[in-house]
């Protein structure tokens, strides 16, 4: 007879040899009480792992490696748990991350290591060592990472029951942030050789499309876009609301720029005067510093990419004004121009201040608001209605106005739903 203590104090598993299988019970020792062996005729679920083991005539090492049998275990030792007030054993996390069996914490290192050359390495990390450690190592008891697959089922249920810094559970539209990282991490360990093919998975934790039906639920970002002539009317309405306030104006006509040309706001606050060309022929701009928030990659304040936008880095881009019309914002940008010396940026302030001071904007000045992302939505969208009057009935010339590696990306960012679409049908 081998017994064996599980991730919860107070349970231990038995496993007593039979002629076809193996069979399972379960030992507790609940607080201020004498340990006992629970029956598989007063414990319904006991009986069901039982019955299952002997079905499929498995051995202890087979159905541990077993999902469904895993499954059922986990099950019945979380009843156990809740019925006889026993507790999770929570190890010291650097002790869980330098387990006997696997170092986590240098693998997690490099791995932090490896996406930082590709992507925000410090977010996958984070997300890896907060919310899928302290899973896998701390409550299913995982010393390697070959032994994640076991809990897949476990992990999909984690990511939809648990709860935020807030005690609320997370929003469906944010399970891909937390699995991406778990599957990529995996990909990882299987790259390096950690663990084998058949022991690499991927976790999916989305919602079907019917279950978004049944609970109703709200895109991540909102869908609005501005129309045409909502773009043209904007600065109308800046120019008398902030007549006598040259600070705001300033603000408002750099924010108009970048409603204008669909930009990123890293790209909008790389921008310096002398990138901007309204008297060339045709009057364009040319793409400069991209600005993005330290936290990141692991620093205070914000970093300057110098010479490069999200998909390229020391390219010579340059965009021809063209939305809303050519006159409308080559006029936004002889103000900029006038208003600003050559090395100055249009914008100086942290890429998620640009979303409070535009809401504040729009507050003021009585236009509908629609955040610095739905800029781009706008771009593309009003861009693909009019790609003959404006580009030449060349969608190429669209997908690289709207600085996108590939017209898949642009289609994407093209809002089927919008009222300038809608007016393209109308009498």
């Amino acid at each position: 007879m081998a017994k064996s203590q599980t991730h919860i104090e107070g349970i231990y598993s038995i496993w007593r040899p039979g002629q076809e299988s193996d069979s399972f019970r379960v030992a507790v020792k609940a607080p201020n009480q004498a340990q006992f062996v629970i029956s598989s005729k007063t414990q319904p679920l006991l009986a069901q792992v039982n019955q299952y083991v002997k079905t499929q005539k498995l051995r202890r090492e087979q159905a541990e490696n077993d999902l469904h049998f895993t499954v059922l275990r986990d099950n019945l030792y979380q009843e156990l748990k809740s019925r006889y007030g026993l507790k999770s054993y929570r190890i010291k996390e650097m002790l869980d991350l330098k387990g006997k069996k696997f170092n986590f914490e240098k693998s997690l290192q490099d791995f932090s290591d490896y996406k930082a050359m590709h992507s925000v390495g410090r977010a996958y990390s984070s997300i890896l060592k907060k919310f899928w450690f302290s899973f896998f190592i701390e409550k299913m008891g995982c010393e390697h990472p070959r032994e994640f697959i076991t809990f897949k089922i476990q992990a999909r249920t984690h990511v939809r029951t648990a709860k935020n810094k807030f005690d609320r559970p997370y929003s469906p539209n944010t399970y891909i942030t937390l699995t991406k990282p778990l599957n990529e991490y995996m990909r990882f360990c299987h790259d390096i050789g950690h663990i084998k093919k058949d022991e690499l998975f991927e976790l999916n934790a989305e919602l079907t499309l019917e279950e978004k039906k049944r609970r109703k639920l709200n895109p991540v970002r909102s869908t609005k876009t501005y129309t045409t002539n909502q773009m043209t009317q904007m600065k109308s309405k800046i120019d008398i609301h902030y007549a006598g306030n040259p600070e705001w104006k300033l603000k408002s006509y750099a924010m108009l720029f970048g409603i204008y040309t669909g930009l990123r706001r890293g790209n909008l606050l790389g921008l310096y005067a002398e990138n901007l060309h309204p008297e060339a022929s045709p009057p364009h701009f040319q793409v400069k510093d991209n600005v993005v928030s330290g936290w990141s990659r692991g620093q205070k304040g914000t970093i300057v990419l110098e010479d490069a936008t999200k998909t390229s880095h020391d390219e010579n881009v340059k965009i021809p004004f063209i939305q809303p019309s050519k006159e409308t914002i080559t006029e936004v940008a002889h103000f900029l121009k006038k208003n600003l010396t050559p090395k100055q940026r249009l914008l100086s302030c942290n890429p998620d201040t640009v979303a409070k001071w535009w809401r504040k904007i729009c507050n003021e000045v009585k236009i509908p608001y629609v955040h610095p992302h739905g800029w781009r939505h706008s771009y593309a969208t009003l861009g693909a209605i009019h790609v003959n009057d404006w580009y030449k009935g060349n969608p190429y010339l669209l997908q690289k106005c709207c600085m996108h590696a590939s017209f898949r990306t642009t289609e994407k960012y093209i809002q089927g739903t919008s009222d300038e679409l809608l007016k393209i049908f109308a009498d």
